[in-house]
């Protein structure tokens, strides 16, 4: 009899193990407006496949290896890769108690997967973006970030901008951000490398509000004309947009 039993429980194992993550995916009808992203298609397994999805900006896949040690014994229990043009983000997840997830994320994105989006503001960047050491912890109860933070860095270059009714062109030096967890809120303080100042800062709120505040220095740093009787630290735009 414990043969038997032992035997149907190895088969029932094996079956969640291999069963097609598509069906999977069919069975639960997730609808498609309730997701940021749009899933093309889809491959493998639950606990080691891919999926081929997409975003108004991009397109790539993403793959995933579940460890289902990581799940019992709270180590890592979830690797993460996307790969699109010009995107490659790493991730891993392990649980962090019974109500909290923990990812930990290093990163690249080409600047010019970005320019659709951009364009629409009459905004332009090149270069590449590095994400290093980003460690987030969410609560698996909301979905929402309750620590955070990272580096970010830009190696600079040309850019366009609107002043006005033009568009300006200007050299930006490298920049560096700090990312970090402030009550509910993510912010992200973005200096200067040379001098280590701060051009400027943004917030995301739990709603998915980015509150963003540029100071002079940046518009110093773009050669762009401003009141020589502001000062660096001088905020001089706010700007505010749903971004999730």
């Amino acid at each position: 009899m414990g043969l038997v039993i032992i035997g149907g429980l190895t088969y029932l194992a094996g079956l969640v193990l291999l069963v097609p993550v598509e069906f999977v995916w069919r069975q639960a009808g997730v609808p498609a407006n309730q997701l940021p992203v749009r899933v093309q298609k889809l491959q493998g397994t639950l606990w080691e496949g891919k999926a081929l999805i997409s975003h108004s900006w991009a397109t790539g896949v993403l793959d995933w290896d579940v460890y289902p040690s990581g799940l019992l014994l709270m180590g890592d229990a979830l690797a993460l890769n996307f790969r699109a043009n010009k995107i490659d983000i790493d991730a891993k997840a392990a649980l962090d108690g019974f109500d909290q997830v923990r990812v930990l994320a290093d990163g690249s994105l080409d600047l010019a997967a970005l320019a659709p989006a951009l364009r629409r503001h009459r905004l332009n960047l090149s270069g590449e973006l590095k994400i290093s050491g980003l460690d987030v912890t969410l609560d698996t109860n909301t979905g929402l970030p309750v620590r955070a933070s990272g580096r970010a860095q830009w190696a600079g270059g040309p850019v366009t901008y609107p002043m006005g009714r033009e568009n300006k062109t200007a050299t930006m030096p490298p920049l560096q951000g700090l990312i970090k967890q402030e009550g509910e809120e993510i912010h992200l303080e973005v200096l200067d490398s040379t001098e280590n100042k701060p051009v400027m800062s943004a917030q995301v709120t739990r709603d998915g509000t980015a509150k963003i505040q540029i100071r002079k220095r940046l518009l110093d740093l773009a050669g762009a004309p401003w009141s020589k009787q502001a000062n660096p630290d001088d905020i001089v735009f706010r700007v505010q947009q749903r971004i999730l």
